[in-house]
């Protein structure tokens, strides 16, 4: 059975085999042994001890991008320059797809291929049109949240307080940490 094929294909390879390899690399000792030989011994008996007594395995983060901050973050991923060689490939399937005529103009000389590009180029016109209406939508949010709370600030900076208090709790449970970045 290949997990990777099943469950993770979108790592990359070489990332892959680089988990396989520090999995390996971790040698239980003879203690380690005997806990584990002991937590099976008791789930014969009691299968709900497996699930107290191991922990169910979460995947680390990666080191590079823990430290990051979110604008860190969008720069390293370079979108644009991701979306630019996109549609440069695009355009090379086209130019493959057409070839000039006597008068200067462009005949279509493979119809599917040439399909094929403006599939292609639609379809990174809709992301990035997507992307920008979702960063739109980030920032009118930022400038409401921050309308309010400098309004209730005037009234009450306690009240303010306890609000960008409960806005960070709420944040932070659900794994979205506001550390005052601007979209």
């Amino acid at each position: 059975m290949d997990l990777r094929s099943e469950r993770w294909e979108h790592v990359p390879t070489a990332t892959w085999y680089n988990w396989v390899a520090l999995a390996k690399s971790a040698k239980p000792t003879a203690a380690d042994l005997a806990v584990a030989r002991d937590a099976l011994r008791r789930s014969l008996a009691d299968p709900a001890v497996l699930s107290q007594t191991i922990a169910p395995a979460t995947m680390p983060a990666s080191e590079s991008a823990s430290g990051l901050t979110p604008g860190e973050a969008r720069r390293s991923l370079n979108l644009i320059g991701r979306l630019e060689q996109l549609w440069e490939d695009c355009e090379m399937v086209r130019r493959h797809a057409v070839k000039t005529n006597e008068a200067g103009g462009e005949d279509i000389r493979l119809l599917k291929a040439f399909c094929q590009s403006i599939g292609m180029r639609n379809g990174i016109i809709g992301n990035v049109l997507a992307a920008l209406e979702k960063l739109w939508n980030m920032q009118k949010m930022q400038d409401f949240h921050d309308a309010v709370i400098d309004e209730v600030r005037k009234e009450s900076p306690e009240c303010a307080a306890r609000i960008v208090a409960r806005m960070a709790r709420l944040s932070a449970a659900t794994g979205v940490h506001d550390s005052g970045a601007r979209v």
